[in-house]
């Protein structure tokens, strides 16, 4: 792999910086009530910190399965398979690298404010049957936004579940402040997934009343952090979207069934800068994920290190 450049899109507000290795959002500089513009999310300066690293994820699309599979293995059609484990006996994001988020993925199409690409995913790549092809296109709108859209076709029976795992911090990823001022409501998720200690989805379907998973209303992310337990404690769960029954949930859930259009899934306002990001989705749920891996050893843009809390996730 030869020096890899970045893509840049502007809508002559907004500036997004795409790298084709591992489709990242390298940069996303947004201007705040002043109109000063800043980045808002965490990654590396040098695109090859992109390809050699596995984690934290910094900006990429993470597939064939994002988040975790128990055991690392799966049955599907009555057939057993494994996988490789990368995270204690389970497997995280697909396994280790070099996974999706590692690898140079093919520009299709651009122009000044959109680009495509797409990667080729053999059968049995990361242990998964059937090959993949998938496809990310981010557009950046009229209406100064960043609309990612990501689809795969496969030539036969296989689990698919991208995300686009960009960390945000609205005050500017390299500002030195955290996410833990921000408030975010998400009005639309009546339901979370308990996970174990292992952070695996138990089964069960939570309502959030009562518990600090509860963003129907606008409140701080540090405002009940605290009461997360787990190890190392913090958000890291899906939320269950659309105002579903806690059966209808259940069904979205397992069966992964898209809305026919975009929905509000969140929104986010940092009081400092007065930046605010909504993020849509068609699909059940987001992770709603606080960094919490982040321990100041990763060293990000301008040398600045990434800490707990300095980026979330949805």
């Amino acid at each position: 792999m030869s020096n890899v450049t970045a893509i840049v899109l502007t809508n002559g507000v907004i500036q997004a910086d795409i790298l084709p290795v591992g489709a990242v959002v390298q940069r996303l500089l947004v201007p705040d009530a002043r109109g000063l513009a800043l980045d808002v999310v965490l990654g590396y300066d040098d695109w090859r910190v992109y390809r050699d690293n596995s984690g934290p994820y910094f900006g990429g699309v993470v597939g064939r399965v994002a988040n975790r599979i128990a055991g690392a293995r799966f049955r599907l059609k009555g057939k057993d398979y494994r996988l490789y484990a990368n995270e204690g006996p389970n497997t995280l994001h697909s396994g280790p690298g070099p996974a999706w988020n590692n690898r140079l993925w093919t520009v299709t199409a651009r122009n000044a404010t959109s680009v495509s690409l797409s990667l080729n995913s053999p059968a049995y790549d990361q242990g998964f049957p059937s090959a993949v092809n998938a496809t990310m296109t981010y557009t950046l709108t009229p209406a100064n936004e960043l609309e990612a859209v990501m689809e795969a076709t496969s030539d036969g029976a296989t689990p698919v579940n991208m995300a686009q795992h960009s960390y945000f911090n609205l005050e500017g990823g390299a500002s030195g402040a955290t996410v833990l001022s921000h408030t975010v409501e998400m009005p639309n998720a009546l339901h979370y997934l308990p996970v174990d200690n292992a952070s695996i989805p138990t089964g069960k379907v939570a309502s959030v009343l009562g518990t600090p998973f509860d963003f129907t209303t606008p409140r701080t992310i540090g405002s009940r952090i605290g009461q997360v337990t787990g190890n190392p404690g913090g958000y890291d769960h899906n939320m269950v979207l659309f105002n579903l029954t806690a059966e209808t949930a259940r069904e979205r859930v397992s069966d992964c069934q898209a809305q026919a259009s975009a929905e509000l899934a969140a929104r986010v306002v940092a009081p400092a800068s007065g930046r605010a990001m909504e993020l849509y989705t068609n699909q059940p749920g987001v992770q709603f994920y606080t960094g919490n891996f982040l321990n100041g050893s990763v060293i990000g843009k301008a040398g600045y290190r990434c800490g707990r809390g300095t980026g979330s996730q949805t």
